[in-house]
Order: structure tokens, then C-alpha cells, then sequence
């Protein structure tokens, strides 16, 4: 020991304090407090949640949700407001009052943690969950000091079983689901996003989500919450697998909305059924019956304007030709329409008409009711007569001699000394 301490440069008197004292953290007056504040809504948060609901149960909880209860128990037995609570001190209280509690970090920086007991095994839900690459580490009350939440163990491969049986869960939900009979034909307010959304179950819509890595949300009686962008795309996958669970026995909004649209924008049935044939729209042929039945349902409409138009508000009107021109040896024959739009601002009163639906009788064609039409003769163009009475026009050109000689000086200027007049 003489010989230790002399080679550092150490007094034997100290040596001994120095090198072999305890280092140890000593809890501030401040951390003892927050242990103790709102100890009656905790104990009581801690019987209702953590043992019953967490332990017990074996129900996984984020720490946001947690702080949100832990809040509202406060609130309701103690009637404090606890806003200043921290999602750090509710963790680190319950680390030390439950040691068997795993708080799990996801990938995603931006999503809360995760609570859940030590026991909870793989076959309960976690194997679902999102798992950090490199070692894993356990959980320990003892370690106050520790701010690392631990991550879970890899889970071992999942078994054919296993697999077999999730997907046979996801099919009978599937087949459950209750398609409610759509109107035909389907108008715009059948084919929006909020129609495909109602007919996705949310067990399919959250695994496929889970599965892309849109959502870590563990919950399978809501749907998740996924971004706009991903939403869209998602949704169009998913009426895909609702599309070949059916085998094309129900309509879906993709199918009927995409088809149409591709008709409008190019007119051509070789491209509709191309994408038809990749499961992407619905068939030429019922492009081509849906379109009959709008037209056919317009006629039947006492009304003329579409059921979307309310009257009285302010509209815009936009005319214009719609000539298909096509290609005749003589240039006749060729079809000559004009057609038109009118646009309303969104108003909160839905309008009280509405065109009544069809029987689908796969009618591709129609025919129109013949109409006489007043035969036209070319003549010399000949307008209105203004106020209904002939006003004899009467031209002054007094007036504008001054001004004609004026130009016809600056002309002559140009003409002789070019660029150097000033314009």
C-alpha cells in the first residue's frame, strides 16, 4: 500500500479516503418530492392500470397514454391539475415501484414507448412489434440512474402455424364483412374514399400497415393512423385484396372511379383492359354499362340540372365544343356537340334532389327518342336590332384629322432620319 500510494505522489494518510471511498448518487430534495407528490391518485392509478390492466391482463399501453390516465386520476381523486408532469418522472416512478414493467423504445423516434410486463412472451403480441437490431438488455428497478430503456429480445421465427392461423383470422374477417348494396348506378358520392375505407376491415387495413412499416400502433379494434400520402396508396391496396376475396362479385370505388377516369381522359379500350387484366379497374365492358346508366339515368331526371347543383347559389358556367372529329373520306359525317360545367361553391345544406336509381340490366348501349329539329338556312349575318328600334349610325371624322396628321408627320420623320427620331 506504502509502495501504491508513494508512486502516485499520494500521502499514506489519504490514500486510503481517496481510492477507496463508496461513489454513490445521492436523491435531491427535489426528487424525493416528486416521488411523493399525488400519491393517493397513484396508488390508485397503479391498482386500476399497472396490476390489473398491465400485469395482469398483460395489455400493452404508449407512456403518453399512461400520463394522460395518470392525469385524469390525479384530476378526478385529488381535483389538482398536474400539467407540469413529465413523461421522465412517470417512468422513472414506476421503474422503481414496479421492476418487472419493460418500457420499449420503438425505431421511430417520433412514437412514445411501450409498457409492458416481463412476462408478456412473444406469442401474446410483442413478436408484432417493431425490434431494434443489436443486443438486447433487461430491465432492472435497482438501476435509478439508468435513462436507457431496454429493447425486446428478437423473437424466435414464427411457425407455419402461426402464419396460417393469422391468416385465416384476416380472411373470416373479411368474410364477414357486410358489403351494404350499392345504388346503380354509383355516383360520385358512392365512389370516395370514405366509402373504400367502410368497406376495409381494420384487422386487414392495420397488418398491411404493420406489415409496410406505416404504423407501430398496436391496436386492432380501431384502424391506425397512418400519413395522407401512405393512406391513399394504402387504401388502393387493400380494396385489391377485398377485390380478389370476393372475386369480383361487389363493386369497389377504385374499380369503377379509375375505369371511368380512364375513359374520359383517353378514350381508349385497349388501355382499360390492360389495367384490367393487372386487377387495377374494372372491365371495358362495365366502363361502358356504367357510363349507359348515367346516361340514362339524366334522362329520366325530370330535372335538368345534376342532383349536386343547388339552386339559388351562385354558379359559374363554362361552355365549350367537344367536336370528336372523326375521319370521313369527305369530311361529313363527322359529330359536332358543345357541352358545358357548372361550378357551385361547397354549400353545408345538402340539396334535397336526387336522381332515382336503377336496375342493372348490363346495357351497353341506348337508344335517344327521335326529336325534330327546325331546319337552318345560311343567310347574310344579321344581329338584333338594339332597344327594338332602327338607330341610323352616324360617323364624325372632323374629329380625328388632327391626330391623322400627327402620325403622318412622325411616319414621314421615320422614314427619312430612321432610329435617331425619339418614339
Amino acid at each position: 500500500m506504502k509502495n501504491y500510494c508513494s508512486t502516485l505522489g499520494v500521502k499514506i494518510s489519504t490514500c486510503y479516503q481517496q481510492y477507496v471511498r463508496v461513489i454513490s448518487s445521492k436523491e435531491t430534495e427535489d426528487e424525493t418530492v416528486g416521488q411523493r407528490q399525488y400519491q393517493k391518485g397513484y396508488d390508485i392509478f397503479c391498482h386500476d392500470i399497472i396490476e390489473e390492466r398491465i400485469v395482469k391482463n398483460a395489455e400493452i399501453f404508449r407512456l403518453t397514454k399512461l400520463l394522460h390516465i395518470f392525469k385524469d386520476y390525479v384530476r378526478k381523486f385529488e381535483s389538482l391539475e398536474v400539467a407540469s408532469y413529465t413523461k421522465y418522472s412517470l417512468q422513472q416512478r414506476l421503474r422503481r415501484t414496479y421492476p418487472q414493467l419493460v418500457f420499449f423504445k420503438p425505431a421511430r423516434k417520433n412514437l412514445s414507448c411501450l409498457v409492458f410486463s416481463d412476462n408478456l412472451t412473444t406469442a401474446d403480441g410483442v413478436e408484432d412489434l417493431p425490434i431494434e437490431k443489436g443486443d438486447s438488455s433487461e430491465t432492472s428497478g435497482s438501476d435509478a440512474g439508468d435513462d436507457s430503456i431496454p429493447s425486446v429480445k428478437n423473437p424466435s421465427p414464427t411457425s407455419v402455424r402461426d402464419l396460417y392461423m393469422s391468416a385465416q383470422n384476416l380472411k373470416a374477417a373479411v368474410n364477414q364483412r357486410n358489403f351494404e348494396p350499392m345504388e346503380w348506378p354509383p355516383t360520385a358520392a358512392a365512389l370516395n374514399l370514405a366509402s373504400a375505407e367502410h368497406i376495409v376491415p381494420c384487422k386487414l387495413n392495420n397488418v398491411l400497415a404493420w406489415v409496410i412499416g406505416a404504423s407501430e400502433e398496436p391496436v386492432i379494434d380501431s384502424k391506425v393512423k397512418v400519413d395522407d400520402s401512405v393512406h391513399h396508396k394504402l387504401l388502393f391496396v387493400l380494396q385489391d385484396i377485398m377485390q380478389l376475396a370476393v372475386k369480383g362479385k361487389k363493386l369497389m370505388p377504385k374499380y369503377l372511379s379509375l375505369g371511368m377516369a380512364v375513359r374520359h381522359m383517353t378514350g381508349s379500350a385497349q388501355l382499360i383492359g390492360l389495367l384490367n387484366g393487372l386487377g387495377h379497374c374494372s372491365s371495358h365492358s362495365t366502363v361502358i354499362e356504367h357510363d349507359t346508366a348515367l346516361a340514362q339515368q339524366n334522362l329520366n331526371s325530370s330535372d335538368a340540372l345534376p342532383a349536386t347543383i343547388v339552386p339559388g347559389e351562385f354558379s359559374t358556367l363554362v361552355w365549350d365544343n367537344i367536336d370528336f372529329g372523326e375521319e370521313t373520306l369527305t369530311g361529313k359525317g363527322s359529330t359536332h356537340s358543345t357541352n358545358g360545367i357548372a361550378i357551385q361553391r361547397g354549400s353545408h345544406e345538402p340539396s334535397q334532389r336526387q336522381n332515382l336509381p336503377l336496375v342493372r340490366r348490363k346495357q351497353r348501349s341506348m337508344e335517344v327518342s327521335p326529336s325534330s329539329i327546325l331546319p337552318y338556312f345560311g343567310a347574310k349575318k344579321h344581329g338584333p336590332e338594339p332597344f327594338g328600334v332602327q338607330i341610323e349610325l352616324v360617323g364624325n371624322v372632323d374629329n380625328q384629322k388632327g391626330a391623322r396628321l400627327i402620325d403622318f408627320s412622325f411616319h414621314l420623320l421615320k422614314a427619312e432620319y430612321g432610329d435617331s427620331i425619339p418614339t
